[in-house]
């Protein structure tokens, strides 16, 4: 039977004091599908206390030399890949800042089925944001940046939806902030796919207001 997933990824902790807040207030919501983390080269001692809080920890290695910001959708796309068939939809989080009040599919079983996905707006838009401002004009140009400049800005730490178009978005994600002229790419490059077809009319807004 599919079972709901929140999935996350990290590098370089050593500590599980700082992904507790993260996991425990996964648990407290009364969440029963799978929890999972990518742990990209973590220590023994912290995959184990992981485990034993009920996390399922799927190790990865950064052979790419990336930051984890883009190696996070090569990471989530494998798992969502390997494991098809297995999950209905998939909320995927940054861990270090991303708490949780309430099972997120309580709120998001209605819109889900409706669209596919699921994006978090920031209530600011981008011409008005000037870290996403520049970011875009340095990693797309200026020329794409007038394309999307009116465009609420997009939270590409919470993204959520259905397991097949997460994964190919996870894929179209990864592809869009490699190799880009900024270390940090994933926020541009996830606000700039969600600006146009075909991610444009399979997303909505968290609070009810369709992407445009």
């Amino acid at each position: 039977m599919e079972k709901d997933l929140i999935i996350g990824a990290f590098t370089n902790y050593t500590d599980y004091d700082v992904l507790k807040p993260w996991v425990q207030s996964i648990k407290d919501t009364g969440f029963d599908g799978d929890i999972v983390l990518i742990a990209i080269e973590a220590p023994d001692n912290l995959v184990k206390t992981l485990e034993k809080e009920g996390v399922k920890v799927v190790r990865g290695y950064n052979t790419q030399k990336m930051m984890v910001h883009m190696l996070r959708f090569l990471s989530i796309y494998d798992y969502l890949k390997n494991n098809k068939n297995k999950y209905r939809n998939v909320v995927s989080t940054d861990v270090r800042d991303v708490i949780f009040q309430t099972n997120p599919f309580d709120f998001l079983k209605t819109k889900f089925y409706n669209l596919g996905l699921i994006a978090s707006s920031e209530a600011i838009k981008i011409k008005d944001e000037q870290w996403n401002k520049q970011n875009i004009i340095k990693n797309f140009s200026e020329y794409f940046y007038n394309d999307v400049a009116n465009n609420e800005v997009l939270n590409v730490g919470i993204i959520a939806g259905t397991a097949e178009l997460v994964k190919d978005l996870c894929f179209a994600l990864f592809q869009m902030s490699s190799n880009r002229p900024d270390w940090v790419a994933d926020q541009a490059a996830y606000n700039m796919l969600l600006s146009f077809e075909p991610w444009k009319t399979k997303c909505s807004l968290g609070f009810e207001c369709t992407c445009n």
